[in-house]
């Protein structure tokens, strides 16, 4: 019975240990996805234009600007055309985010299972250390009644290593 309840232990403890540890480093994939671009803001406003051409040809933007997006992705829809007037926080695109919506819904499964774990344990804790005073009221009772000689000692043996089961127990849920 000792065995197999290290047993169960040990694995329990490895279960909560994989989950923490998936459960960081899904925090950390998360942090480093949506981690915030430096970009370069630029003012533009209106002024008059006081030279004017006349003729065929391409007119060309003195700066151009590259954008980019501050995760990689498939574009799923395209808001703005060439040519249109856009301000600063408009939305140009929208991505495809399949990907991260496994991926949050991956690390919320990770985080039932280790809040999961955590209540199971904490059950074990409580179950240990009920079990424990249990055995030190018997052992308290089987004690004065063995000063009394009104037991044998071999009962008294026994409730002694109940105490001393009890109290393992209570240290292995601790631990």
């Amino acid at each position: 019975m000792s065995e197999l309840w290290n047993k169960m232990r040990r694995i329990a403890w490895r279960v909560l240990k994989a989950s923490i540890l998936l459960f960081i480093a899904g925090g950390v994939l998360y942090w480093v996805r949506f981690s915030p671009v430096q970009v370069v803001a630029h003012t533009v406003g209106r002024g008059t234009i006081t030279a004017e051409a006349m003729g065929t040809g391409t007119l060309e933007a003195r700066v151009q600007t590259t954008i980019s997006p501050k995760i990689a992705g498939r574009i799923v829809e395209l808001l703005v055309d060439q040519g249109d007037r856009v301000s600063g926080g408009d939305l140009l695109v929208r991505l495809d985010d399949e990907e991260l919506q496994q991926q949050v819904a991956i690390a919320q499964a990770n985080l039932e299972a280790v809040s999961a774990a955590i209540v199971r344990l904490t059950t074990d804790k409580n179950r240990a250390e009920a079990v424990y005073e249990q055995a030190r009221k018997s052992h308290d009772r089987i004690q004065a009644l063995a000063r009394q000689n009104a037991i044998s000692p071999e009962d008294a043996d026994k409730a002694i290593e109940a105490l001393a089961i009890s109290e393992a127990g209570v240290s292995r849920a601790e631990a």
